[in-house]
Formats: C-alpha cells, sequence, structure tokens
C-alpha cells in the first residue's frame, strides 16, 4: 500500500501570496477602469478593456482559491490536477506579461512591465506542495 507525503506549507505561502496580488489588482480597479472610460477610445473598445480587466479579476481570485481548496480539502488525487492547473495559470500569466514586455520595449527593458514577477514565488512553491506517492 503506498502512503502519500504532503508538505502543504508550501501551498499556504503560494495562496496567501497570491491574495496579496489580487487583492492589489482589485483595489486598482477604479484607478484603471475609470480613467479607461473616460478616454478617447471608442466607447466598444473601452468597455472590451473593461471587460478584460475584470476576467484577469476572475482568474487572479481563481489561483488562490484553487491552491487553498486543493490544501484544505482535496484528496491527493484530486489536488493534484488542480495545483498543476494553478501552476499553469501563473506560468501562462508570466509568460504573457514577458512576451508583452520584450515586444514592446525590447529585452532589455524586461522590468518596465514587472508584474511577471510576481507569479515566480508560486511558480517555485506549489511544486513543493505537490502530494508524492511513497
Amino acid at each position: 500500500m503506498t502512503t502519500v507525503q504532503w508538505r502543504k506549507w508550501p501551498l499556504w505561502v503560494a495562496t496567501g501570496w497570491l491574495v496579496l496580488v489580487s487583492l492589489v489588482h482589485t483595489s486598482a480597479t477604479w484607478a484603471v477602469v475609470d480613467p479607461l472610460l473616460a478616454s478617447n477610445l471608442e466607447p466598444e473598445l473601452a468597455n472590451l478593456y473593461r471587460v478584460l480587466w475584470h476576467i484577469c479579476t476572475i482568474v487572479l481570485w481563481s489561483v488562490p482559491l484553487a491552491i487553498g481548496w486543493a490544501a484544505v480539502r482535496a484528496e491527493p488525487v484530486a489536488a493534484r490536477p488542480m495545483l498543476v492547473q494553478a501552476w499553469m495559470f501563473c506560468a501562462a500569466i508570466a509568460i504573457a506579461f514577458l512576451a508583452v514586455n520584450w515586444a514592446a520595449f525590447g529585452p532589455a527593458e524586461l522590468f518596465t512591465l514587472p508584474q511577471w514577477l510576481l507569479f515566480l514565488p508560486p511558480m517555485a512553491l506549489v511544486p513543493f506542495g505537490l502530494p508524492q506517492a511513497r
């Protein structure tokens, strides 16, 4: 019979970090959305960006919820795919910021949009919290 060893502290640290990231994003909503809606952009385009902002908010909050749920409630067999998915979301967001940053500002200016750095700690921590069969 196999037993499962499972370190949960990395999941708690990753969850806490991502909750802080999500809180900062959410608290900045009106600082971003109001000027966007007041801009000279076509109303359709401005409101499309508004929707995209809110989709980002949903995604940002879903990742710490998934990691926290996996740490608290999930059986190891259910937690593993949930944690892999959360890791993939963090990697995709970091890659998107890096790609746009690189394309817009060049490789010498990777810190013009430094938000990609916010997703490196959870990407480093989540693999240490994956359940391991022994």
